[in-house]
């Protein structure tokens, strides 16, 4: 069943790789589905993700330019045209079929961004500038 799982631990870190592996193993019940892990061991941050093939999650873990940000996400979330507009005239690089765009929208809305978003999803924001993540089930 596509989803997000993840630990925050300070536990070793080889520990919390076969925690995380085991938890995306039980997740994966269709050949159309894809799965990938994303560590910030630094952070104690372990996640996986598992997406539908050629669905808007399966291009995962969402980063900025300079990778110091991420999203890990799952569900549906629909962009106005108007925040894409804004991300672009502030410089944002922005690909045409990703949700990279949310990570950029984080950028410049910080703490309100998952407020601010339309849709019915669950997410890790990791980010590495500010040594935070927060989570988000909405």
């Amino acid at each position: 069943m596509p989803g997000i799982a993840g630990v925050i631990c300070s536990e070793l870190r080889n520990d919390c790789d076969r925690l995380i592996d085991a938890m995306i193993a039980s997740m994966l019940h269709e050949k159309s589905y894809l799965s990938g892990t994303h560590f910030v061991p630094a952070m104690g941050i372990y996640a996986g993700r598992v997406a539908h093939k050629n669905s808007f999650a399966a291009n995962q873990v969402f980063f900025n330019e300079d990778q110091d940000i991420g999203l890990i996400f799952s569900g549906e979330c629909f962009v106005d045209p108007q925040v894409l507009t804004g991300l672009r005239q502030k410089g944002h690089e922005l690909s045409k079929t990703g949700g990279d765009w949310l990570v950029h929208f984080y950028e410049e809305e910080g703490d309100l961004f998952f407020e601010k978003l339309n849709g019915l999803f669950s997410g890790l924001l990791i980010d590495k500038r500010k040594g935070e993540s927060r989570v988000a089930l909405i």
